[in-house]
């Protein structure tokens, strides 16, 4: 019997619990496992998603570089290449992200969480050495046949931007001529 062990106090508290549950997940992870976050919470629940968030918030962090808020087709034209909107047909979530202070929105089929939405558009766009970061995002029910776009909801993840959806809206309209989009804040 160890009275100095025994006298500490004996609650982890939250910092203790989120290491010890860092520490679980990290071994549960697979190599090549696919992101996983908890659907009510957004949180990551294994490695891959703690990598896709640790990418998030790196970018986010480098906004405080000399390029933040300069405009990305300012300095050298190739933010002018870069679509504002791509977007699946589909019921699928969706991110709307800065790129030097353009914004672009995302969504991609077959994606199930707004952080593999944010991955993809980082994917795609490292190759022109541009930098991103998450404002938010939500859901769009995009169907070309009727010509309609619903954009709603909110990312458990990433969170809302003040207006998020009313922005994505009209990023959507300039960019889908006839297509009739409407949007709410209703909704995950």
């Amino acid at each position: 019997f160890d009275p100095v062990m025994a006298s500490r106090p004996r609650a982890l508290g939250l910092l203790g619990l989120l290491t010890l549950s860092i520490m679980a997940v990290s071994m549960s992870s697979a190599p090549g496992e696919k992101p996983a976050f908890d659907d009510e919470t957004g949180v990551p629940l294994n490695d891959a998603a703690m990598r896709i968030m640790a990418q998030a918030n790196a970018a986010a962090s480098k906004r405080g570089s000399s390029e933040a808020g300069v405009p990305v087709s300012s300095r050298d034209g190739i933010g002018d290449k870069i679509p504002e909107v791509r977007i699946d047909p589909g019921v699928w979530k969706f991110v709307l992200m800065d790129v030097n202070g353009k914004e672009i929105v995302r969504s991609y089929s077959g994606l199930h969480y707004h952080a593999e939405m944010y991955q993809r558009a980082a994917e795609e766009l490292g190759p022109l050495g541009r930098q991103s970061r998450v404002l938010g995002g939500g859901r769009l029910a995009y169907n070309p046949k009727e010509n309609t776009l619903l954009v709603y909801g909110y990312s458990k993840t990433f969170g809302r931007c003040k207006g998020c959806n009313e922005k994505t809206a009209k990023i959507l309209e300039r960019n889908l001529p006839g297509v009739a989009v409407e949007w709410n804040d209703k909704g995950y």
